[in-house]
């Protein structure tokens, strides 16, 4: 019993000892709730955008889909460029559609392809405000 109570006092004394003991003015203010708690709301809301992919279940391809009001160059910008410029699988030729074909796809369905994306990638795209939805999974073939 007297070890323990020696013991207590020792952890007392440590604790009190004049080093350890900061002066009210040098601490940095606690940093706010609000900023943790809106990181957090990105990552959630990001992660309910994400469909049919996770951090261990990875798909080869995703199609990203956008608000109506996003632009493609906006669009292409988020992916930063990884565009897969077909609408479907096993294109017949190897000589993407031209440009025209590419923005009118867009124009119509507000969704670009993308293939081998990384976790990180997806929750950043997903976490723009422009993309509506993340959807993992293979492409269908080419008429």
């Amino acid at each position: 019993m007297q070890a323990l109570l020696a013991t207590i006092l020792l952890l007392v004394l440590a604790a009190c000892a004049p080093g350890n003991i900061a002066p009210a003015t040098s601490r940095a203010p606690a940093p706010t709730s609000t900023a943790a708690a809106a990181s957090t709301r990105t990552t959630a809301d990001a992660m309910s955008h994400i469909h049919n992919a996770s951090a261990d279940n990875m798909p080869l391809s995703t199609s990203i889909t956008f608000t109506s009001d996003t632009t493609y160059d906006q669009a292409a910008a988020i992916l930063r460029g990884h565009v897969y410029p077909w609408t479907c699988d096993e294109p017949r030729s190897n000589v993407p559609p031209s440009t025209a074909e590419q923005l009118a796809n867009f124009a119509r369905w507000h969704s670009l392809n993308m293939f081998y994306p990384a976790w990180d990638e997806l929750v950043r795209i997903a976490s723009s405000p422009q993309v509506v939805s993340v959807e993992g999974g293979a492409l269908y073939p080419c008429p």
